[in-house]
Order: C-alpha cells, then sequence, then structure tokens
C-alpha cells in the first residue's frame, strides 16, 4: 500500500517541479532587479523563502501559496543566492533555472554592505559563480543573462519563449548606485574570475 502511495505523491511533485523557476545568481549581480519585473507577471509568483533546498519536498515552501494565476500555467520563482541554497539533485532535470551574473567591479562594490572587507566579498564571487558553473553542468537548456542583457531589455523575448509567458515582460524603476569602494587590484582578480566562468558558462546555457 505505502509504494503506489509514494508514486502518487513523487508524480504530484513531479508535476509541481515543471512549475517552479529558480534564478540563479550571486549577490551584486542585479538578479533582484529580473526578480521584481518576474513577480509583476500574471503568470509568475515570488518567493524569497531564503532557506535551502534539500528534496523536493522543500518546494512546497512556495508552491504552497495561492497563485495569482489559478492554472497549469502558474510559475513559482525563488532566488538562490549562496552556494548551502540548493543542493537536491532530482531537481536539476524538472525545474527551470536562470542564471544571472555581473562583472566584478559593479558586482563587488554594491555588495561591499553585507561584508566585513572586501577580500571576503572578493571570495565569495569566486566561489559563487564556481558553484553556478558546477550547476550549469546540470541544467543545459536553462537561460543565461548578464546584467548588460537585462537592462537593455535584450534578454526579454528568451526569457518570454523559455517560461510560455502569455503577457510580455515589462520593466520597472531600479536603484543602480555603484561607488568604488574596492582596491582595483582585488578587483582584477575577481574580474579574471568572471571571465573564466563567463566563458565556461556560454558552454552550457543558452546565451544571447
Amino acid at each position: 500500500i505505502l509504494l503506489p502511495i509514494y508514486c502518487l505523491r513523487w508524480n504530484f511533485l513531479k508535476e509541481k517541479m515543471k512549475n517552479v523557476l529558480f534564478i540563479v545568481s550571486h549577490l551584486g549581480s542585479g538578479s533582484n532587479v529580473l526578480f521584481h519585473w518576474l513577480d509583476k507577471n500574471p503568470r509568475v509568483l515570488g518567493i524569497k523563502s531564503e532557506k535551502p533546498y534539500r528534496s523536493p519536498e522543500d518546494l512546497e515552501r512556495i508552491t504552497q501559496y495561492v497563485h495569482k494565476t489559478d492554472n497549469s500555467a502558474a510559475i513559482y520563482m525563488d532566488s538562490l543566492l549562496h552556494n548551502h541554497s540548493f543542493a537536491c539533485s532530482g531537481l536539476y532535470q524538472v525545474c527551470r533555472f536562470i542564471y544571472v551574473v555581473r562583472e566584478a567591479r559593479p558586482a563587488i562594490n554594491l555588495m561591499m554592505k553585507g561584508f566585513v572587507s572586501s577580500k571576503e566579498a572578493v571570495l565569495y564571487y569566486k566561489y559563487r559563480l564556481r558553484r553556478m558553473c558546477e550547476m550549469a553542468k546540470r541544467t543545459p537548456g536553462a537561460l543565461l543573462i548578464t546584467w548588460d542583457d537585462l537592462i537593455s531589455h535584450r534578454c526579454f523575448p528568451m526569457i518570454e519563449k523559455y517560461l510560455n509567458l502569455k503577457d510580455p515582460l515589462k520593466s520597472y524603476d531600479y536603484v543602480d548606485e555603484v561607488t568604488d569602494e574596492v582596491d582595483i587590484d582585488l578587483i582584477k582578480k575577481a574580474q579574471e574570475s568572471y571571465d573564466r566562468h563567463l566563458f565556461f558558462l556560454n558552454q552550457f546555457l543558452i546565451h544571447l
């Protein structure tokens, strides 16, 4: 008796997984802007759970909410900004993923408020990019978007097609004030990491 119940439960979860979108990014990338814009679309509901995904059951943290679209096209969205945020191999092949990256200088300067030192911020940035590449290997066909792609809106058609959005994606006002607070040598090393990992991400993901 238990086996059929388990199978029914798993099939139910698999259907839910198809309606889940993860924005995979790093702090200072501007992914919060994309998250906000997507959340304004009728088919997308953004929930920032800020808790790690270790099993398919963890999806219920976001899919339990009443969606503004009451049909099978409804998409639940969460943001992954840390290496510990995602550790469930069963979700890779079913959920949808959009990766967002930004060059070192603006990204690291924007994230400085949340770190004790610039060295700590750079270390997070490098390790986060590496983890994103590890995830990208397991999500071929997912989207890769840079900050420039986002603010120019040239990625909008690609996102709309990937998510099957009926209503076009719209942009809204955002704040992006970048000040130079980090040593230029640290930025150069971080940028080298960005260039190397961006090349790698392009091998697995769909980019413009």
